[in-house]
């Protein structure tokens, strides 16, 4: 059980996407049909961690690219979906929380 504090408690409750755990995430990811797939993995982190390390199926999306109003195909694809899921991930949840805002409010 982690404890937050009322800062992080209430940034939370105000945000517009929903958060994934990671036991969760890998149940679906084991879970998919990887040919017809309803999940898209945007890694948020720089280009060179994404070459590091990274989960398999994910697309490289580091935030220079939303600021760009840069779109991937695969983005177009899942835009305004309510079938498909959009999975924005980093390491500390810092940008990829900013993505996910920047994304749901771009529909």
């Amino acid at each position: 059980m982690k404890i937050l504090s009322t800062k992080e408690f209430l940034r939370r409750q105000n945000e517009l996407f929903d958060r994934i755990k990671a036991s969760d995430l890998m149940q679906l990811l084991n879970s998919i049909d990887r040919e017809e797939s309803n999940l898209l993995l945007l890694d948020s982190r720089e280009v060179s961690d994404f070459q590091n390390c990274r989960i398999q199926t994910a697309v490289s999306y580091p935030l220079v690219n939303l600021h760009q109003d840069r779109i991937t195909g695969d983005m177009y694809k899942f835009k305004n979906s309510d079938s498909k899921l959009i999975v924005v991930y980093d390491d500390d949840e810092r940008v990829a929380s900013v993505a996910a805002r920047a994304l749901v409010e771009r529909g």
